[in-house]
């Protein structure tokens, strides 16, 4: 049976992972991240904007715009690797990134900033 929500209200689900409060540091999204870019990721459908996110949080951990794509952090933004993968092509087609996929390794991203 599926439960009966009154007022079409959905019970909040918190999903971050309890490793995010475990470091000893805050995590935050480091900019700036320029605006035309980040539009054209959020008007990709599916979940591109999460990963965008995911992206440019790991290239501020990087302090690079190329790396390895960084699937326990895409992972905790709630996306699989399979759509991940997906939204990586739409969102190459779209002229944000580019995908450069190596035998047996993780593909490395380089963000295209240059709108």
């Amino acid at each position: 049976m599926y439960p009966n929500y009154r007022d079409n209200k959905i019970p909040e689900i918190n999903i971050t992972p309890k490793k995010v409060y475990e470091k000893k540091r805050d995590h935050f999204l480091k900019g700036p991240i320029p605006m035309p870019w980040l539009i054209v990721a959020a008007n990709l459908p599916g979940k591109a904007l999460h990963i965008a996110n995911a992206l440019w949080f790991w290239s501020g951990i990087k302090k690079s715009t190329t790396f390895d794509l960084p699937l326990n952090t895409i992972r905790d933004m709630g996306v699989s690797r399979q759509t991940c993968y997906a939204h990586l092509r739409a969102m190459e087609k779209a002229g944000l990134l580019s995908v450069k996929t190596r035998s047996g390794k993780k593909p490395e991203i380089t963000l295209i900033v240059d709108q």
